[in-house]
Formats: structure tokens, C-alpha cells, sequence
């Protein structure tokens, strides 16, 4: 299959031509390239005053996963004296 990129190509784009043996772009089109993102649920935030459903990528994905485990090191640390 061979793709042929014209205009201004977004997300959707990429997707359609992952399967491509050939791939061309017009010399006046545009191919957008961004991080990879994903819909995530965000439990943690709930300690914090609200849940939170969004759309992260990889940078906001790991500065929540930071968020997490400090949370949860904090918790343990806590109830690790009470044992």
C-alpha cells in the first residue's frame, strides 16, 4: 500500500499510514509529529481534592507517576510505625 500525504495531515494520518510500504508528502503539505498520549484516571488526585480524567503524554504521564509514588512512600512510611 502506498500513502501520499497532501494539505495538512494530523494524528489520523499517522495511523493511516503505519501499514504503508511507500510513503510521499506534497512538497507544500504539512505532517503533524507529536509525543504519544494516552486517556488516564488519576486516582491520586482524589487525596488532593477532585479526581482527574485527562488525556496525558508521556512527560505529564510520568510527572503524575512521580506524584504517585511519593504519595504512596509517604503513606507507608506512615503506617509502617504503627506496626
Amino acid at each position: 500500500m502506498a500513502v501520499h500525504f497532501v494539505g495538512l495531515n494530523a494524528s489520523a494520518a499517522t495511523i493511516a499510514s503505519l501499514g504503508a510500504v511507500h510513503i510521499s508528502i506534497d512538497a507544500g503539505a504539512m505532517y503533524l509529529v507529536h509525543k504519544f498520549s494516552m486517556a488516564l484516571f488519576s486516582a491520586l488526585q482524589s487525596a488532593c481534592g477532585g479526581y482527574e480524567w485527562g488525556s496525558f503524554n508521556s512527560d505529564q504521564f510520568a510527572t503524575r507517576y512521580r506524584r504517585f509514588l511519593t504519595f504512596f512512600s509517604l503513606i507507608y512510611c506512615c503506617f509502617r510505625f504503627y506496626k
